[in-house]
């Protein structure tokens, strides 16, 4: 699980970081259920889905699942494999 949790974050700092460092403007919540910190880079995470989905306009996410259905109108994705 470490390793998983560890290529996960990976995929996430560049981004986030790049976003805090240009000014960004807008906050950045993470949602990993994972994740046990508050914080990664300075941005909050959240760890239960239907309060992250509660609390984003706009979700940017590497794949879509049936889970995101009810927000997917929201999503933006580059999944060219998902179901969704």
């Amino acid at each position: 699980m470490a390793r998983s949790m560890s290529n996960r974050a990976s995929s996430l700092d560049k981004p986030v970081e790049r976003h805090q460092r240009e000014g960004g403007g807008a906050e950045v919540l993470i949602y990993e259920p994972a994740m046990e910190a508050d914080q990664f880079f300075g941005s909050r995470v959240q760890n239960d889905l239907a309060t992250f989905k509660e609390s984003c306009d706009i979700i940017i996410a590497n794949r879509m699942n049936g889970e995101s259905d009810d927000v997917r109108k929201n999503i933006f994705t580059r999944d060219l494999f998902g179901s969704v």
